[in-house]
């Protein structure tokens, strides 16, 4: 099979999946009864509900950016199949860290919850404080109540008040430190064998400037090949079918479909080359 279409079929199975599921958990699934129960009024199915958001957000994304990531190998735009892997990379690696086996469910609710506070302090920070005429952004002001709410009202409610930390390194809940999209592009970057700092394909900085550094930026570039690109791909795969398997166990349905897809992987054209 080739590669292209290799990875379209890998995305395409979560869909396929929830359907013939009904997209309803199995009655063997530990889903929604691993420590749900205890005590105190805020554990009641609201955490749940938050980490299945989390959860099912990050398959989605990362199946529809391997999907186009698939179309484009197809195409021979090997550029966008790198940028388009790279992300589907990330949103699998973060549905696996929700999802993954041995971790008590608070640890769990814990980082998916942290995830969240993160995109709220991520939105208001995207924010100017003011807008054009001078006046207070008070869009910015909502988003910040919501941060507040979520802190103050969620999480200290659930994990206590001195569960969620902060130090140099960023946000953590309950000794759950935050799996940011900057460190798992790095990983990715390493895996294909690339510098995280060389040019389009991976992650660029923030656009942060200090007023008082000089601005002069080395400026460098890589090719991105048809090998390199398939590379990407097949690490991709791996990563996501690794998340699907991880939400195919949650939810009590069965890996066969994915047990399938790693079988099919060996006769694909260029896979890892």
């Amino acid at each position: 099979m080739e590669l292209g279409l290799y990875a379209q079929s890998c995305a395409n199975a979560y869909h396929d999946i929830g359907e013939i599921n009904g997209w309803r958990k199995g009655r063997n699934s530990s889903r929604g009864y691993d420590m749900l129960t205890v005590p105190g009024d805020a554990w009641d199915d609201r955490p749940h509900e938050r980490y299945l958001l989390a959860v099912q957000g990050h398959l989605s994304s990362a199946a529809a950016h391997l999907d186009a990531c698939g179309h484009s190998l197809a195409t021979g735009n090997v550029a966008a199949a790198v940028t388009l892997a790279r992300t589907a990379f990330v949103e699998s690696s973060k549905a696996t860290w929700l999802l993954e086996d041995g971790v008590m469910w608070t640890h769990r609710a814990a980082r998916a919850h942290l995830e969240l506070l993160g995109n709220l302090e991520a939105q208001v920070r995207r924010l100017p404080k003011r807008l054009d005429n001078g006046y207070p952004n008070f869009v910015r002001k909502q988003w910040q109540v919501y941060r507040k709410q979520l802190r103050d009202e969620v999480i200290v409610e659930l994990f206590g008040k001195r569960a969620l930390s902060r130090d140099d390194d960023g946000l953590a809940l309950v000794g759950e430190a935050l799996v940011t999209t900057s460190q798992l592009e790095e990983q990715f970057a390493a895996l294909i064998s690339i510098d995280a700092s060389a040019g389009t394909a991976v992650a660029a900085p923030d656009l942060l400037i200090d007023p008082v550094a000089p601005i002069a930026v080395q400026v460098e570039t890589f090719g991105v090949d048809a090998a390199l690109a398939a590379r990407s791909a097949a690490i991709t795969i791996d990563a996501w079918l690794a998340g699907l398997g991880a939400w195919a166990q949650y939810n009590a349905w069965g890996t066969a479909r994915v047990d399938e897809l790693k079988l099919a992987r060996g006769s694909c054209d260029q896979y890892g080359s």
